[in-house]
């Protein structure tokens, strides 16, 4: 884990997931363009859903939100510098 509490595989998924959101964008708006239904678009769509989906859960099951909660209650600990 880095200094800043991030590591490279958890950035890294984010990344992807965003990656497959702005292609679905853009998907979206080249169907709205071109105003039929292409093979290839149905092919990029699925990519990006696959790209989001798949970047989601890898993050997820990579951080574990669910077991590092951030009580904002609760101060931080200080870390020596």
């Amino acid at each position: 884990m880095g200094a800043n509490g991030r590591d490279a595989t958890g950035v890294m998924l984010a990344m992807v997931a965003g990656t497959g959101f702005i292609l679905g964008m853009v998907v979206f708006f080249l169907g709205a363009v071109g105003g039929a239904a292409d093979d290839a678009l149905n092919l990029l769509f699925l990519v990006s859903a696959i790209l989001f989906f798949g970047g989601i859960i890898g993050w997820f099951l990579r951080g574990q939100p669910f077991r590092h909660f951030d009580d904002i209650n609760q101060p931080r600990e200080e870390e020596a510098h």
